[in-house]
């Protein structure tokens, strides 16, 4: 991989996406590149952009880990939980900026403050190189993150992506990232003229499909530029065990999930509330939320809640008996989650977002259950040390999520570790429900991913043959 960072197969761009798995290395080799990059002047300054769990847990440490990268000077300039609270912007956000800028050969911002950045330094842009680290805002043309990239874009010469999971939902997604990589040379100057060529639109108005030999042809033009590397192709890695847990729904409940899901709507006679879902997204996630054991009645106040039932709150706590004292990760996805795992486990479980010094106990084997959200901690911790188990409280339509979350503590970093346990995931789902469209769906996407991945490996093996 640090031979393609510092000078892939393309005539045309510097920049590269290096798409490898969970625990690979990808940040001491981003490092690493940046470091002799610097040390030879072909730049200046590096910018990386990184979720802000991240970067406080792992590309503000991560040099101090290895010998050669000693001399690096990585300095954080994401915000702080105070900033965030008072939704800092404008002068206040620059002045924050200002104050931890100064000096420093990398600077690690999180996408939600790179609008700040980019507006501080103005036409001054002094970062040559980008790197990138996750690429959740780069899945849409109009995203804000694509849309500031883009616009410094003239003035950087190199970008580099390092990501697990290139496009979780399908081709349609990778068209931003490569642009950035190539400004339009391979896929087209715009989004629309990419659909339009490698594309057709499905009967139902509102997806894409790829046209017979699209896939083979996007993925041809990709290999200068882009590699991929997969674990299993380096070390003998345990197998991941994974497990759905069925968690039965009959009676009155099996009968207004069902209402619910037929009539867009449910009165709730418990209470007097009521829970509409206006479209088929929001029907979704009411369904999902059904499925967890409470509802928003609120579209607005998410104070406003109802409890239907702790179906899976009973099923985890019989799953922890089973599991007789192993450390495990819960995933959640709603405040309504923590607040009733918090209620019935009491002070065996933990906050990721609360609880002080969270990752040094977790991997001490201080904590017995620690409850995560996968789109806020789910990227770039190495949580292995500290246990083997991931139970999903609830479905997750993200592949990206769901990947990054598991592999927390999966196969390749037991390896790295020396630990070689088998990572086991568990998920909880209500039998009959949208829980198993979800599963099916995320199967699918991950098939998809591995043809890409496939496809893009010979990159690697030309530039070492």
């Amino acid at each position: 991989m640090l031979s393609f960072g510092l000078s892939n197969n393309a005539d045309d761009t510097d920049s590269c996406a290096m798409w490898a798995g969970m625990g690979l290395g990808k940040t001491v080799v981003a490092l690493t590149a940046m470091q002799q990059l610097l040390r030879y002047m072909e730049i200046s300054k590096v910018l990386v952009v990184s979720p802000k769990t991240a970067a406080q847990y792992t590309w503000a440490d991560e040099h101090k880990q290895w010998d050669h990268l000693q001399d690096m000077d990585v300095r954080l300039i994401t915000t702080t939980p105070e900033e965030d609270q008072m939704n800092y912007t404008g002068a206040k956000a620059a002045t924050a900026i200002k104050s931890r800028m100064k000096g420093g050969d990398v600077h690690v911002v999180n996408p939600e403050r790179l609008k700040d950045v980019v507006q501080l330094w103005g036409r001054e842009w002094p970062y040559d190189m980008v790197v990138i680290d996750d690429t959740r805002g780069l899945k849409k043309p109009r995203s804000k993150t694509f849309m500031r990239l883009k616009q410094v874009a003239p003035k950087v010469q190199r970008y580099m992506i390092t990501n697990g999971t290139p496009m979780p939902n399908g081709y349609l997604q990778l068209w931003p990232q490569i642009y950035i990589l190539d400004q339009g040379k391979r896929l087209k100057l715009t989004h629309s003229d990419y659909k339009r060529n490698w594309f057709y639109p499905h009967e139902n108005g509102f997806t894409w499909l790829p046209r017979d030999g699209a896939v083979d042809s996007i993925n041809g033009r990709l290999s200068d530029i882009c590699i991929s590397v997969d674990g299993k192709d380096y070390m003998d890695l345990p197998e991941e065990e994974r497990y759905v847990v069925p968690v039965a729904m009959e009676g009155k409940l099996r009968d207004q999930y069902q209402e619910l899901e037929k009539e867009f709507y449910l009165a709730l006679e418990e209470d007097g509330e009521e829970v509409i879902a206006e479209g088929k997204g929001i029907l979704y996630n009411k369904l999902k939320q059904f499925c967890n054991g409470a509802v928003f009645t609120n579209p607005v106040d998410k104070t406003k809640w109802s409890v239907l039932h702790d179906l899976k709150l009973d099923a985890l706590e019989n799953l922890m008996e089973e599991l007789q004292g192993e450390n495990v990760l819960i995933a959640y996805q709603y405040t309504t989650d923590l607040i009733r795992l918090k209620k019935r486990f009491g002070k065996k479980l933990h906050d990721f977002k609360t609880t002080k010094d969270v990752k040094n106990r977790w991997n001490k084997g201080e904590l017995q259950m620690l409850a995560m959200h996968p789109g806020s901690a789910g990227h770039g911790l190495n949580l292995q040390w500290g246990g083997r188990t991931v139970v999903w409280f609830g479905a997750e339509w993200s592949l990206e999520l769901n990947a990054q979350m598991n592999q927390r503590v999966g196969a390749t970093r037991q390896v790295q570790s020396g630990l070689n346990l088998t990572p086991r995931y568990y998920y909880l789902a209500i039998e009959n429900s949208i829980e198993q469209l979800i599963a099916d769906n995320v199967a699918e996407k991950d098939q998809t991913q591995d043809g890409l991945r496939s496809a893009v490996k010979m990159g690697l093996k030309r530039k070492n043959s």
